[in-house]
């Protein structure tokens, strides 16, 4: 059985098969380009593109002039869909070279589903080799979630979690986890909450919620915001640590508006 042929097991058209493909063998193309390796009309192919992008399917990068567009992983593409045979699955992985779509690279990923996001965090922090540092909120630390965190800290040494829970409730059977308990003024900072996992400082993902849900998310392997991420999150715990090591000393009151950093004309 062919590869277009599996696919369409998986609720694809023959097209949106020639187009996931094409991109899993080429690797990041932009729309004209994938017209032409998968043999898909330049007419059809960016409502294919599209429609696989809302699906979770397919990531982009968009910069001025270009956009770019990724095939996922089988193995994100298979979690994301709960109707799909194991055989399929496995069948499907064999024919397709995961090496050619699995590749390092450095583009900044933009991610539009929150399913999809989910599970590149539970990936990710099941690929984490070393470290693992993440800021997160009470509502996206479901049951799924703690227990993944759970996994991490029994298999790694350097593990930071820093939790955030506007009630200061902080309701979670994870050990070694950092209260925030400054909820309110970075609400204000930051109009809304966040996601931000960095592992073994060569990934990381980035996600914005609003009183929708999910508004935005980013994935990269670009080291040098994977650095950046873990500098901030490991600063938001020195903070924390110093904070709490004082908090019963007179000089707390001293230090009450310690986030006005701006000096005042």
């Amino acid at each position: 059985m062919s590869v277009i042929e599996l696919l369409k097991n998986f609720q694809f058209t023959e097209s949106e098969a020639k187009v996931y493909v094409a991109l899993s063998q080429y690797g990041p193309q932009t729309g004209y380009e994938v017209s032409k390796t998968s043999g898909v009309p330049r007419s059809k192919v960016y409502n294919i593109l599209e429609s696989l992008e809302r699906r979770g399917i397919v990531c982009f990068s968009q910069s001025k002039r270009t956009k770019l567009y990724k095939a996922e992983s089988i193995d994100m593409v298979c979690s994301l869909m709960e109707n799909t045979i194991q055989e399929t699955r496995t069948k499907l992985k064999l024919e397709i070279e995961l090496d050619s779509y699995l590749r390092e690279d450095e583009q900044i990923w933009e991610l539009n589903d929150w399913n999809l996001v989910k599970v590149r965090c539970l990936e990710l922090l099941k690929q984490s080799k070393k470290q693992v540092l993440i800021q997160l909120w009470s509502q996206e630390l479901n049951d799924e979630m703690e227990h993944a965190l759970a996994e991490v800290q029994r298999r790694l040494k350097e593990v930071l979690i820093i939790l955030y829970d506007e009630k200061q409730e902080y309701k979670t059977n994870l050990k070694h986890v950092y209260r925030h308990g400054y909820e309110k003024e970075k609400l204000e900072d930051m109009n809304g909450r966040w996601l931000l996992l960095t592992i073994d400082g060569r990934a990381m993902l980035y996600v914005t919620f609003d009183e929708k849900g999910m508004s935005h998310a980013i994935y990269t392997k670009k080291r040098e915001m994977s650095f950046f991420a873990r500098e901030y999150i490991m600063h938001d715990a020195y903070c924390l640590k110093i904070l709490n090591q004082i908090e019963d000393l007179p000089v707390m009151d001293q230090l009450k508006d310690i986030r006005d950093v701006f000096y005042k004309n």
